[in-house]
């Protein structure tokens, strides 16, 4: 119990300190935001990838070839939904970033916060 609590703790204060590093919260949440839009298209193009392979070999059946062809599709239009949102909501992802750096800070300033859990 001991050992947990007192490694996240510490791991908690790690990430804080990390994330007051300029630029590197900025980074990590809009890198975050684009892999989610990669892994998409990603999967997509595999999608459609193993459905012609499929469909050449014959070793799957043709509505199964064709329901990948068609996830392919989907998943396209998943990710650039993804990217619709994201470049719609770019100023509310900013603010977010924002106010998590400030919150960063206030707690940096008062680390006897993050015990006062454990105290009381």
């Amino acid at each position: 119990f001991g050992f947990g609590c007192g490694m996240s703790l510490g791991l908690g204060i790690l990430f804080l300190i990390i994330i007051q590093l300029p630029g590197l919260l900025s980074l990590m949440v809009w890198s975050m935001i684009f892999a989610i839009d990669f892994s998409l298209i990603a999967a997509a193009y595999y999608a459609k990838d193993v459905s012609v392979r499929w469909a050449a070999s014959g070793t799957r059946s043709g509505n199964e070839a064709a329901a990948l062809f068609i996830a392919h599709y989907v998943l396209y239009g998943l990710a650039g939904l993804w990217l619709m949102t994201v470049l719609f909501l770019r100023k509310r992802i900013v603010l977010a970033i924002s106010c998590v750096r400030e919150a960063a800070k206030a707690i940096a300033s008062m680390p006897v916060i993050t015990v006062f859990p454990v105290i009381q």
